[in-house]
């Protein structure tokens, strides 16, 4: 079973890496900083998977290696969410010119509307499903180093429909929500000294290393 107090624990291990990963974090929404905390997050996900506990220390001579992993990740999410960001776009677009062609008719826009809201409750749903399938299509990827495993479908798809893998999620997503929470409300209470402390890219940091822990955990558990 997945130790889910033990992810949450992992980030805080090594008080060097932890702060290096706070000061990063701190300027995480310029682009290089963000990918080397997600392609460290990955390398946490990889010492996961070949069985090595513990936080991994930052190692500065492979900084290319955390950015080329990050940008493999990323265009992994990516793959996996064309067909909701199609149907979404779809959605708009059609329902867009169908406003504009019976601009003044109160019926037609009304009905326009109901059916592009419709078709972008797939599309978001499909936006979803690919979210599942991408972060299991990750591991994949980490686990044996080739992109091609991270589109096996079949392989994917039995791992990700199983009850595993819906508790781990269900787990990374309250885990999201209160760390959100309490940055928010730290942020209130300290009239905006721990919005940097706190700041979305800390949270974001300790989130991403616990939830590619758990990912992994859980991959690993699943046949």
């Amino acid at each position: 079973m997945v130790d889910f107090a033990a992810a949450i624990k992992r980030p805080f291990e090594d008080k060097k890496t932890l702060f290096i990963s706070f000061i990063l974090a701190i300027f995480s929404f310029l682009v290089i900083p963000a990918l080397l905390l997600l392609g460290f997050a990955a390398h946490t996900a990889k010492n996961s998977l070949d069985g090595k506990k513990g936080l991994p220390k930052w190692d500065t001579k492979n900084l290319f290696g955390y950015l080329a992993k990050a940008i493999v990740i990323l265009l992994i999410n990516f793959s996996y969410s064309i067909a909701g960001f199609i149907i979404l776009g779809f959605s708009f677009g059609s329902g867009l010119l169908r406003i504009i062609e019976n601009f003044g008719n109160t019926v037609a826009m009304s009905d326009a509307i109901i059916q592009a809201g419709l078709v972008s409750i797939i599309g978001v749903f499909f936006l979803f499903l690919g979210a599942l399938f991408a972060q299991i299509a990750v591991m994949f990827y980490l686990k044996s180093g080739k992109i091609a495993d991270a589109f096996a479908l079949r392989k994917v798809a039995k791992k990700v429909f199983t009850a595993k893998y819906a508790v781990s999620m269900v787990f990374s997503i309250a885990y999201f929500i209160l760390a959100t929470l309490i940055a928010s409300s730290s942020s209130i209470v300290t009239f905006g000294f721990g919005a940097l402390i706190l700041s979305p890219g800390i949270i974001f940091f300790l989130y991403q290393n616990t939830m590619f822990e758990v990912i992994a955990e859980t991959f690993k558990e699943i046949a």
